[in-house]
């Protein structure tokens, strides 16, 4: 079952396949085949087809398939606008409770797709014996926007933080959402039931055999109170034998911003500025190596 989409150029001039199919390249998301574009993101798990227009088929067609989230057609209204506009296209929608034959708007087309994926949910949930998964639709809502944005939010923070993706797994409780947090990496965790935590790198040593990774699933509740046990707002204290205009001081104080929480302060413990890497003198590098080590360990 399936909500289906024919569209026209309200000019009645032909556009061709190889015009669509230029456009629909611009995206990532879309495989462009011979007679149809299907969009797929892996991140959000959304999909759906523009039927190209053929030699027989003059028309381009969209399909949708039923008893999916309503996110679906959320994710699609940015890409049927986008054409809509592009092409200067007009609608024919047979759907109870669609556009009719016309113009396109985005809120005959929610009204639509709403209406016929409630009616298909329904008949699919009559004919099994268990009732389908289901979760509120503002928590799906807002996992499908966490993982639409998730690129963007990577590129912003860079490599130095990992951002997940929000999955779903179905546990004893029911069904859950779930996260990852890589080994030996800064993470910036979305609200999320279950946490997935992997250490290889980072692994304590006792209880496992060379090799082995440290895998655990903590729930959000738990792993609030761990990391409550470390403050939001840290002095972090950079301590180097160098003069402070030598060793990695320059490239620590701007890189760790990029990484920390809002509210740090960072400062550095070293020898003076100097000219050289060493005083020239024993007695010297003494007195200063005892005094570094000292006013380190009351930072």
């Amino acid at each position: 079952m399936s909500y289906d989409l024919a569209f026209a150029p309200r000019s009645r001039k032909r556009i061709t396949a190889k015009v669509l199919a230029e456009h629909f390249s611009q995206f990532e998301q879309f495989e462009v085949l011979e007679r149809s574009a299907n969009y797929f993101n892996e991140d959000t798990g959304v999909y759906f087809t523009f039927e190209l227009p053929g030699a027989k088929k003059r028309e381009t067609a969209f399909t949708l398939n039923y008893c999916r989230p309503h996110t679906f057609a959320l994710e699609a209204a940015a890409q049927l606008q986008a054409v809509v506009q592009q092409f200067d296209l007009q609608v024919d929608d047979p759907q109870t409770d669609g556009m009719g034959q016309g113009e396109f708007s985005l809120e005959g087309f929610f009204r639509g797709y709403n209406a016929g994926n409630r009616m298909a949910c329904k008949a699919v949930s009559g004919e099994q014996e268990e009732a389908p998964l289901a979760l509120p639709a503002a928590q799906i809502e807002g996992v499908w926007r966490w993982n639409l944005g998730r690129q963007q939010l990577q590129q912003k923070l860079g490599d130095e933080v990992f951002v997940p993706k929000i999955s779903y797994v179905l546990t004893q409780q029911g069904l859950m959402t779930t996260a990852v947090w890589p080994d030996a990496i800064a993470v910036m965790l979305p609200l999320v039931d279950l946490v997935l935590i992997g250490r290889e790198a980072l692994a304590p040593p006792r209880g496992r055999k060379p090799g082995e990774p440290d895998l655990t699933i903590a729930t959000w509740d738990r792993l609030q109170r761990v990391l409550g046990r470390y403050p939001a707002n840290v002095d972090y204290v950079w301590v180097q034998e160098e003069p402070w205009n030598m060793g990695a001081w320059y490239y620590i104080r701007a890189r760790l911003p990029q990484v920390a929480s809002e509210g740090f302060t960072l400062r550095c413990l070293s020898r003076p500025e100097s000219a050289s890497p060493a005083t020239g003198s024993k007695a010297a590098h003494v007195i200063e190596q005892k005094e570094l080590v000292a006013n380190a360990l009351s930072a």
